[in-house]
């Protein structure tokens, strides 16, 4: 199981966890351009790998993360 976090800094504690105004615009920009490449996460960016998943679906879901963060750079 893992989360994306749009901080500066790792959160330490689940307050430090709630998104600014400006990083919930991001993570729904990221949502929706990973919904665009076949993956549906849940709105707080989080995910499980689950024991059928091999390193082709990993490796595809880290190249869509990799294009979608290099998208909203440039936004």
């Amino acid at each position: 199981m893992f989360r994306v976090h749009l901080k500066e800094r790792p959160p330490h504690n689940y307050r430090e966890t709630y998104p600014t105004p400006e990083q919930a615009g991001q993570l729904t920009f990221l949502l929706d351009h990973l919904l665009d490449e076949g993956f549906m996460l849940i709105n707080t960016l989080s995910a499980t790998v689950s024991t059928p998943m091999g390193e082709g679906e990993i490796d595809a879901l880290v190249a869509a993360m990799d294009r979608g963060f290099r998208k909203l750079g440039s936004v």
